[in-house]
């Protein structure tokens, strides 16, 4: 069971493992976008990054590759704009158990994927995560969030 509530708009984020993805009495699902060049996607990593971070340069790759990017601020509730549709894939390097842990399996149950930056399943130990709305963008997402040594 995961559950997200935002006090601001009154809504109740909900997914159990197998029975879908919630918002309120609404079902969720995911986005149908494939490709980067039509994706709005989100980011959370720490507030002051050196110019010369992993972070800066994985920001200018989404940049220069998606339709948009937002940094709102609330990892969970991101997770939940990507399970709802609202975004269409979400990356996150500085967080916490309790700021993701819901928001996965709402992302899962809306039909959407979630993993490490390397495509491996999320470890709640230390999470660091791309989340997408399909698949197909899923793939490109983490092509795209690669960075070459």
């Amino acid at each position: 069971l995961g559950v997200v509530f935002d006090p601001v708009r009154e809504q109740l984020f909900w997914a159990r493992r197998g029975q879908g993805a919630w918002l309120n009495a609404q079902r969720l699902q995911t986005s149908s976008i494939q490709c980067m060049d039509g994706a709005l996607i989100a980011a959370s990593f720490a507030a002051r990054v050196p110019p010369n971070s992993p972070e800066v340069t994985r920001f200018v790759q989404v940049l220069h590759t998606c339709q948009a990017i937002r940094r709102l601020g609330s990892a969970a509730l991101n997770l939940c704009y990507v399970a709802a549709g609202k975004l269409d894939a979400y990356w996150a390097s500085s967080v916490k158990t309790w700021d993701v842990a819901a928001g996965l399996l709402l992302v899962e149950e809306a039909g959407g994927r979630v993993t490490d930056l390397a495509g491996h399943p999320v470890s709640l130990d230390h999470p660091i995560l791309a989340a997408a709305s399909t698949a197909e963008l899923h793939r490109e997402f983490l092509a795209t969030l690669a960075i070459e040594n």
